[in-house]
């Protein structure tokens, strides 16, 4: 079954709700698989399953939220599909991204680097992702601070990249990814 994709051009608060099946099942029918993207304020609830240190850095601030939900439940498989939803996100950013300091960059040279479920530009953070298992979902949750934007919590960063064009780009490249590796083997 393909995955299903939802990229609004609403700005929506991440608030941990869509955390939960039931946001899922609004956004790509009840039980489907799928991937939906929206732009806004990070403000998770205490209640909410974000606990990480990580979260913290981010409260406030304007990013790019990815949701994607899987029916199985699979741990190892849903941490692999976490990386490489973090890695198409490195990817695209760092096409995103022209120079290295002042020089052209080449492939060797990537501006945005993974570190486990983390995407750093040298010192600068710029994402919180945690996974979770919910009955017979799998659900990936991933935050992405546009790189070189230093605003006050709450206000649009400087970067001049275009978000919902960057969300499009991850969701089109994370569907390929995933529908190409579900084709059997010949």
């Amino acid at each position: 079954m393909r995955l299903k994709k939802d990229l609004s051009a609403e700005p929506s608060v991440f608030d941990g709700a869509q955390l939960r099946p039931e946001w899922s099942d609004g956004r790509f029918g009840e039980g489907a698989e799928g991937i939906a993207a929206f732009i806004g304020p990070f403000q998770p609830k205490a209640a909410s399953t974000i606990s990480s240190p990580d979260g913290e850095l981010f409260e406030h601030r304007r990013l790019l939220h990815l949701v994607v939900r899987h029916a199985h439940q699979d741990v190892e498989k849903i941490r692999l599909q976490q990386r490489l939803l973090l890695d198409v996100a490195k990817d695209k950013l760092n096409h995103r991204l022209p120079e290295v300091s002042g020089r052209e960059k080449s492939a060797a040279q990537d501006v945005v680097q993974r570190w486990g479920q983390d995407l750093r530009r040298g010192s600068q953070h710029l994402s919180v992702s945690v996974i979770r298992m919910i009955g017979s979902n799998a659900i990936i949750y991933l935050g992405i601070r546009e790189p070189g934007t230093e605003a006050e919590p709450g206000t649009p960063g400087e970067g001049g990249m275009d978000l919902r064009e960057l969300a499009r780009a991850i969701a089109d490249q994370y569907v390929f990814e995933i529908d190409s590796a579900r084709q059997p083997v010949s």
